[in-house]
């Protein structure tokens, strides 16, 4: 098949978190199996500052990708616009089999599905979590725009049962069928060791959003050093809210020597963080599916999750990982129960590899994703 992606912002980016992530490794696979994936996107390196990628195409493991001019009416990634690119839609659209928009109420996703269904091209919507909310100017744009566009879509893909729900109040009538997360399953000298509790540091790996709550983890170090114990905490990731608020509550509770800013990463230092980590932590709530969370899983880091997350029946039915609830106070004594007994850790890391084996591999999802193309998953959710 010749496939469409469509997503507002891609690698070499590192701003649009989980969603490029999800859709290069969906990509790579598809590309591996001998399909054609064409990836269009925004030139958009960074917003602030304000940073575009230097070149108009790029192979990525035999996925092209094509990065067009896009200008930013305002930094938001709803407000990013490119001519270029819809033109170029206009002209090329027939010459693909399937078009799959990683959807969000973005102008670059909403204006090529418009053009792809009215074409009769099969289009899939896959949101990521991102129609969530539909407070203020949202719920406006959903009953004018969003609902239209999930109703005209061959499919929609909702990670699970909560995005589900969330999409069906949207639109009641679109077609959903559920497609997780997957990732590659890691070589075996990549997986963690319980050697690296004997370090005593706590990951923070994700967006420094106010909704992954980087500064619920640093409230959390610091009852721990109140405590009279001591971790290391390695904030790994884009600044996208938080970051001047995070250094300041780090200066004001006297954590300078326990806290490291490590900023954006490359995906081979990424792995090294992980690694090296002790632990795991992601206090985010209201979280969709967490790449982060499955890529610490896979490679057998011990993690710790809150009650917000969406896939948290998951995690628990198989003790995948510690769920607890979203105060520091009960963060910081999962922190330390894992740190304080490896045998736990360690049974934490295996029961968190074998569910990513055995149901959310790349290749398990993408299989699912080949179906849904195909037609053949249509009967049911």
């Amino acid at each position: 098949m010749r496939i469409l992606f469509v997503i507002t912002v891609f690698f070499p980016s590192r701003i649009y978190g989980g969603p490029a992530t999800v859709a290069l490794n969906q990509a790579r696979e598809l590309v591996r199996r001998g399909h054609e994936v064409t990836v269009i996107t925004s030139d958009i390196l960074s917003l602030n500052p304000r940073q575009h990628v230097d070149q108009p195409e790029m192979e990525i493991e035999g996925v092209h990708v094509k990065y067009f001019r896009t200008w930013m009416l305002l930094p938001r990634f709803s407000f990013l616009m490119s001519p270029k690119l819809l033109l170029w839609v206009r002209h090329s659209l027939s010459q693909f089999d399937v078009v799959h928009v990683h959807f969000a109420r973005d102008w670059i996703p909403a204006m090529v599905a418009k053009k792809a269904t009215r074409q009769g091209i099969p289009v899939f919507l896959q949101p990521h979590g991102m129609l969530g909310r539909t407070d203020g100017f949202r719920k406006y744009l959903d009953k004018l725009v969003i609902s239209q566009l999930l109703q005209a879509a061959t499919a929609v893909l909702p990670l699970q049962a909560t995005e589900m729900n969330s999409i069906a109040a949207i639109s009641p009538t679109a077609r959903l069928l559920t497609l997780p997360n997957g990732i590659k399953n890691q070589p075996f000298d990549q997986v963690w060791s319980r050697n690296a509790l004997s370090n005593r540091t706590v990951l923070f790996l994700a967006r420094l959003h106010p909704r992954k709550r980087v500064l619920s983890i640093i409230e959390a170090v610091k009852i721990i050093k109140n405590s009279g114990q001591g971790v290391r905490l390695r904030i790994v990731g884009p600044d996208e809210g938080d970051l001047n608020r995070a250094n300041q509550r780090v200066v004001e509770y006297g954590l300078e020597q326990s806290v490291d800013f490590v900023g954006p990463l490359a995906h081979d230092k990424v792995i090294s963080e992980f690694l090296q980590a002790s632990i795991y932590v992601l206090p985010a709530v209201d979280e969709p599916f967490g790449m982060t969370v499955i890529e610490a899983m896979a490679l057998g880091v011990p993690t710790i999750v809150t009650e917000g997350i969406h896939i948290r029946d998951m995690l628990w039915s198989n003790r995948a990982a510690m769920i607890v609830p979203s105060d520091p106070e009960s963060i910081a004594k999962a922190i330390l129960e894992l740190l304080n007994n490896p045998d736990l850790a360690t049974e934490i890391s295996m029961n968190g590899k074998q569910l990513i084996a055995r149901d959310l591999t790349i290749e398990k999802v993408v299989t699912r994703l080949e179906q849904i193309y195909q037609g053949t998953c249509y009967s049911g959710p």
